[in-house]
């Protein structure tokens, strides 16, 4: 089985201020990925809307604002990128 990588990134002010490099099975779902990601860093999953799907599949990036999310977010935004 294929496998991707993905880098995981937090934002407040713009500025990064966590990421971590994670190795998944290419056939994971969106959900799972962030579900997994978000668990390392004890921070709440993402709603997961149909255009953070259309831009990971065309981009192999997507970012999740506060307001994708349910829980309080504690930085401005986080990053998801498949990378090589």
């Amino acid at each position: 089985m294929l496998k991707i990588k993905i880098w995981f990134k937090g934002y407040i002010k713009n500025r990064l201020k966590f990421s971590k490099s994670f190795e998944f099975l290419n056939s994971e779902s969106l959900f799972d990925i962030l579900v997994y990601c978000c668990n390392e860093f004890d921070l709440p999953a993402p709603v997961i809307l149909d255009k953070h799907k259309k831009y990971f599949n065309e981009f192999l990036m997507v970012r999740f604002s506060k307001n994708d999310f349910i829980e309080e977010l504690p930085c401005d935004f986080i990053e998801v990128e498949i990378f090589e």
